[in-house]
């Protein structure tokens, strides 16, 4: 800024018009938002000194704009200047001028907020020349807004300059504890109090707790004593984790204010106590564990509090009601129809009862508002306590859903719906929770008769409450409202017509019930009453708001999948035909409007699928509509939803004049089939397997010859789910059109061949393969023939050279390939196959790919075909053991074990035998054994001819629990596993009693066996299991940690495997499971090679697999988990230094903060070190690009989790979260770029898919 301009500025700011000041000031701001302004120290020092004169300006608008501009400048002027103009503005605050008082305040807060939020020279000068004036004036001044204002500023610095000015922190805690309870609005000073409690030292917070608790046991002035629990309830909110070893002081003394006589007409006392208690259980939810009952107890006592109003809400009462075992209540309830005109007149009664009452100074909502908060907090945080809520709050809360305080109602609500929410947490996780839908039952009724009384409210807010109440109850618990469909429907009549301005949200909470109600009930309980609510809906669908029309759409689709009877006349007096047609008719209309926002376009031609896939027998003009959709499949806005409507039409079970459009719609399809959008060719596929299925036979060559030429580019390892989808179609036309068999060979074929000897085919796409080719080798057609299908797949590998080998899982493809066109082809051609095999193994010098392909392909046709008539075979598989070559070695042992499988009478007595003499190929012949162990326990019918060998197999595997190789010993774990299944009520209890020996050996391997025992879908093993698992489980206390490893992976299968054994002894598990999750030093060693220093980390398979555990029991046992143990637990995984334990923990909070934020955010401060160190760590100069790559794994993982907190309500109080988002993230480039990307979903979470019921393993 020149000397020019500051000068005109100086003029205009001496100006008697407070106008042309003020536009004076409002200039100066217009330069110092400039980049380049730049004051020289004259300029400078001139500016400021008529500046603070214009902070006692005599217009307040020309004040508050200076004080605007000052908080501009800080930044761009000296030192010095700062200094002093926080130097004078104090002098002004502390003066006898009360006008100055208010503005200098203001503009010192400014100051404060202004200057950089870091550790600078300025700041800790500035902070400690005003902090002790501050001090001073709190403790001195005769004028009490001077005061408080100097509490506010002190506050303020605390928050940002906490670090400069610890030597302080104990004469600001002295003055502040002194000042308490000296003024009439707390406010300040208590939040000063809590700020410096965050801020200080354990030391010094402890001190400031036993200080207030001394105060809560001496002082018996009410007024003090509600401002001490006050001060208590806001340090828990803001630092409950610190908090919590004083609970057990705290907490008793709290509680004689709420349960003490003396206090019970004191509101404002009870509710500051409640408020506490809340606080308490969101922020110390471990620590407050012992109390729970007693709040539980407290808090629906008063719930109910209501001096002026009876338990009915409608006539003056002096007592309070309630108790914590309601006997009174029975879910009892009028079955008939109540008139909401009724219910209208009832809200009315209440509102003048309320009216009556103006005159009185009521404030005990506080207390009934304050109680169902810390209900609700209850409910979040403890889902152990989930039954005892349904039996104890439930029936409280549904008294109180007509409680005549809205905001207290509003609370009540709220709790209800954390319940609900926390149940289908619970119901979802899958352990064995039929008691809480029975539980739910109960109430149901009672639930639905006092809701409906209130459908006719006048409150907006309450009744978009109630539509999602019953919405989330609808969506946990189907069918549970299939008698009360009338009163439904008369409430969301109700909401459809309401004529209030601002409805929208009504509409759309109604309409979203509306539809849930539909899906998740019977059918049947709504015939004949639906007719009334059509005029409505279609009101509704006609709504200028696209919002509402799409969700009325939505429901109309649902409503054309339902209301058509099982029987023609099965409903008297119920028109279903005639309300498909007036719905088609109006779908139609719209489907022609192409003005239409596209959520309304999907919308509809999802709808008028539905409607014609399930009445289109019915339906005038049907052809019209098709013709119609067959025109949107050339707009690519809703190209895909198009598609997907006429799967639904192709697989409807009525007739509909599809065939009219057919050849088109095929023609398009297939045309489809060449775009990059990967979702349209999907729903093409997909769309043309259930044309085909039912209108496949009537197509002609020249149609199918456009779909295949387009479809074998789909087949290969590209995209493995769309070659699933083609294979799957091409299978289907050869079933209802086989002539078309030529077209397969000549187009498919080829591209099939080359999927086979693809490293990645596995899964879904391996079996739809082997199927394609049992489909074609079974289908009666000249143009398919044997040799035409195997040579291609012989040639794949036999054109290979030793150096151009395939990887094993395209061997063990393209063996299953060929294993399955022999047996599903003629003996001769089977016998043909195993001979040419045998001889390649027999040549003296053989191509090692083919000699794989042999063993593999033997293997896979030997274990679904008796092959003992082949003479020398095992002889041969057995010398192959001796080739040089490690891959043939094991081909043959997996080829021996699988043919064995196949013939147990004349092969395993062999493979026994050899085990004993020839130790040499000992592992080999186990890895045979576990082949045939493996196959035969697939089979439920094969025990009988195994039996007799299991003594002999016993025996061999447990003389090898000792052996000295580590990978024979996990073969011989995995077969003892795998043998215990065929008999587990006798084969368990022996390996139980392995269990004790000394060999640490041992002991690992039969631990470790049992894993293989467990079998998902299996349940005989369950009764064994459960009596014996805990004998297996107590390995996890074992003294040696690869025998706790083994423990481990067994408790990790389990988890998925058989949740509900694991269960069972969860309170055992629980403890020694997160005692692995901790880094034990014993088992890192540091080994020095030459220079060289590597550190050896024996423990982290050990965490790795506690944690992958965790991610399990998360999933299917959330509510049998104490929440507090668990995130503290997680939270231990952020300092570990291996990578892939890191990730897992951050992986799981964030899956904790989606269960259950409450818990996280008791501890969030803690997390923030760990969190800041993984961000901001920097790697040396000359780091490889793998660490590199790993860096920058563990920065956004840790980013993410960041993000994840802040969605945490009440995040940005906490000083250290809010410093790690503005000081180490905000403030750099690179951190805040990933940040930014984070939070706008530009980098996808790859967690995302699965963060709320995977199951899936991290390693």
């Amino acid at each position: 800024m020149s000397s020019f301009a500051v000068d005109q500025t100086l003029d205009k700011m001496n100006n008697n018009d407070h106008d042309i000041r003020y536009m004076a000031v409002n200039d100066l701001i217009t330069q110092v938002k400039k980049e380049n302004f730049k004051l020289d120290t004259n300029n400078e020092n001139q500016l400021i000194a008529k500046m603070l004169k214009l902070v006692e300006d005599s217009s307040g608008n020309v004040q508050n704009l200076t004080v605007e501009c000052f908080g501009l400048l800080i930044p761009k002027i000296s030192e010095n200047q700062v200094k002093g103009i926080a130097r004078k503005l104090t002098t002004r605050l502390l003066s006898e001028d009360q006008e100055a008082h208010d503005i200098s305040a203001l503009a010192l807060r400014k100051v404060v907020s202004s200057t950089l939020n870091e550790q600078t020279k300025l700041n800790t000068e500035l902070s400690t020349q005003m902090i002790p004036q501050m001090l001073k004036g709190i403790d001195s001044s005769e004028f009490v807004n001077v005061q408080l204002e100097c509490i506010q500023i002190v506050t303020d610095l605390i928050i940002r300059f906490n670090p400069l000015f610890v030597d302080l922190h104990e004469k600001i805690k002295t003055i502040f504890i002194s000042k308490l309870t000296s003024y009439t609005a707390p406010g300040r000073i208590v939040e000063g109090l809590t700020q410096l409690s965050a801020a200080v030292n354990q030391n010094s917070f402890n001190s400031i707790i036993e200080e207030i608790i001394k105060k809560l046991e001496s002082d018996k002035e009410v007024k003090n004593i509600r401002i001490y629990i006050q001060t208590i309830s806001s340090i828990s909110r803001l630092i409950g984790y610190r908090l919590g070893s004083h609970l057990k002081k705290l907490v008793p003394l709290i509680l004689v204010y709420v349960e003490d006589e003396r206090y019970k007409e004191d509101d404002e006392l009870r509710d500051n106590c409640l408020h506490s208690f809340e606080s308490f259980v969101l922020r110390c939810p471990k620590e407050v564990g012992e109390f729970v009952f007693h709040f539980t107890k407290i808090s629906l006592n008063l719930i109910n509090y209501d001096p002026y109003y009876g338990d009915d809400g409608s006539s003056y009462s002096g007592s309070e009601s309630g108790s914590f075992t309601d006997e009174s209540y029975t879910a009892s309830g009028s079955e008939g129809e109540d008139s909401f005109q009724e219910f209208q007149d009832e809200d009315d009664d209440e509102i003048s009862d309320e009216e009556d009452l103006n005159d009185v100074d009521d404030v005990s909502w506080k207390v009934r508002k304050a109680s169902a908060k810390c209900l609700t907090a209850l409910v979040s945080t403890r889902p152990e306590q989930t039954e005892m809520f349904y039996t104890e709050v439930v029936p409280v809360l549904i008294k109180k859903f007509d409680e005549h305080e809205e905001s207290v109602k509003l609370t009540v609500f709220e709790t209800f719906i954390k319940l609900i929410k926390q149940t289908k947490i619970i119901l979802s996780s899958k352990t064995g929770s039929k008691k809480i839908i029975d539980l739910l039952g109960k109430h149901v009724e009672k639930i639905i008769t006092t809701l409906a009384k209130q459908f006719g409210s006048k409150s907006l807010k309450v009744k978009v409450a109630i539509f999602t109440i019953l919405n989330l109850i609808t969506q946990t618990f189907d069918n549970v409202l299939d008698a009360y469909a009338p009163k439904l429907l008369n409430g969301i009549k109700l909401a459809l017509n309401d004529k209030s301005s601002s409805n929208t949200e009504l509409k759309l909470s109604s309409l979203s019930f509306f539809k849930s109600l539909l899906k998740h009930n019977t059918p049947s309980s709504f015939y004949g009453k639906i007719s009334d609510l059509i005029p409505d809906l279609i009101n509704a669908i006609k709504d200028p708001y696209y919002k509402i029309a799409a969700s009325a759409l939505k429901v109309g689709s649902v409503i054309s999948t339902m209301i058509r009877p099982k029987k023609e006349n099965e409903v008297k007096e119920y028109n279903w035909k005639q309300i498909g047609t007036d719905l088609h008719s109006l779908f139609f209309e719209i489907l022609q409007d192409q003005s239409l926002d596209q959520e309304v376009k999907e919308a509809v031609i999802i709808a008028i699928s539905e409607v014609i896939s399930n009445l289109g027998d019915v339906l005038p003009d049907v052809l019209k509509t098709l013709n119609t959709l067959l025109e949107r499949l050339s707009n690519e806005i809703t190209r895909v939803v198009c598609i997907q409507s006429f799967r639904t039409i192709a697989e409807s079970n009525v007739e509909i004049p599809l065939p009219k459009i057919i050849e088109k719609l095929m023609s398009a399809l297939s045309q489809f089939l060449k775009q990059k959008n990967r979702l349209v060719k999907q729903s093409s596929l997909r769309t043309m397997r259930s044309i085909v299925a039912k209108y496949g036979s009537t197509f002609n060559k020249k149609t199918y010859q456009e779909t295949f030429s387009e479809m074998s580019r789909l087949v290969s390892d590209d995209d493995l789910h769309l070659a699933h989808l083609s294979l799957r179609l091409s299978a289907n036309i050869l079933k209802v059109k086989p002539e078309m068999a030529s077209l397969i060979i000549d187009k498919i074929i080829p591209k099939v061949v080359e999927l086979v000897a693809s490293p990645i085919l596995q899964g879904i796409a391996l079996k739809t393969t082997l199927w394609f080719y049992k489909t074609l080798i079974t289908t009666k057609n000249s143009a398919i023939k044997f040799n035409t299908l195997l040579q291609p797949l012989y040639s794949v590998i036999k054109n290979r050279s030793t150096e151009e080998q395939l990887p094993k899982q395209a061997y063990l493809t393209v063996s299953q390939t060929i294993a399955t066109l022999a047996i599903f082809s003629s003996e001769e051609n089977c016998e043909k196959i195993v001979n040419g095999f045998m001889s390649e193994l027999s040549k003296k010098k053989t191509h090692e790919p083919s000699a794989l392909l042999a063993l593999y392909a033997l293997g896979e046709i030997g274990s679904r075909k008796d092959l003992s008539s082949f003479k020398n075979l095992t002889n041969l598989l057995i010398s192959c053991f001796d080739a040089k070559s490690e891959l043939i070695s094991s081909a043959a042992s997996y080829a021996l074990g699988n043919v064995a499988a196949g013939c147990l009478d004349k092969f395993l007595s062999v493979v026994i035998e050899q085990i004993k003499n020839v130790p040499k190929h000992q592992y080999l012949l186990f890895r045979s054994l576990k082949e045939i162990i493996s196959r035969i326990s697939e089979s439920e019918t094969e025990y009988e001819s195994i039996k007799k060998f299991i003594p002999s197999i016993l025996d061999l595997l447990f003389a090898n629990c000792e052996n000295k190789d580590e990978s024979t010993r996990n073969v011989v774990s995995e077969c003892l596993g795998k043998i215990a299944l065929f008999n587990p009520v006798e084969l368990i209890p022996e390996l139980k009693k392995k269990i004790s020996t000394k060999s640490v050996f041992t002991r690992a391997t039969i631990v470790g066996a049992l894993k293989f025992a467990i079998h998902k879908d299996k349940t005989t093993v369950d009764k064994a299991l459960k009596e014996h698992f805990h004998d297996f489980i107590i390995a996890l206390e074992d003294e040696n940690h690869t025998v706790r490893l083994s423990a481990l992976k067994t408790l990790n299968f389990a988890s998925q495997a058989k949740p509900h054994i694991v269960q069972e002894e969860l309170v055992y598990i629980l403890p020694r499971l997160y005692k692995e999750t901790q880094v034990k030093q014993e088992l890192i060693k540091i080994v020095k090679f030459g220079q060289l220093v590597h550190v050896v980390d024996s423990g982290v398979e050990n965490r790795k697999s506690a944690f992958d555990t965790m991610n399990i029991l998360l999933s299917n046992s959330y509510n049998l988990l104490e929440p507090t143990d668990f995130v503290v637990t997680i939270s231990n995984g952020f300092t570990d230094g291996n990578t892939e334990v890191l990730l897992a923990a951050h992986s799981l909070m964030k899956r904790m903060i989606r269960k259950n934020s409450e818990v996280v955010r008791a501890i969030l401060d803690s997390l923030i070190e760990p969190l800041k160190k993984t961000i901001t760590h920097e790697l040396k100069k000359d780091a490889d690009k793998q660490d590199l790559d790993e860096n920058e794994q563990k920065i956004f993982s840790a980013l993410r989790v960041v993000f994840n907190l802040s969605n945490i309500p009440d995040t940005d109080k906490s000083i250290k979260f809010t410093e790690l988002i503005n000081n180490n993230i905000q403030k750099n480039t690179n951190l805040a770029s990933k940040y930014e990307a984070i939070v706008d979903n530009r980098i996808p979470d790859p967690d995302q898919s699965t963060l709320e019921y995977s199951t899936t393993s991290y390693f």
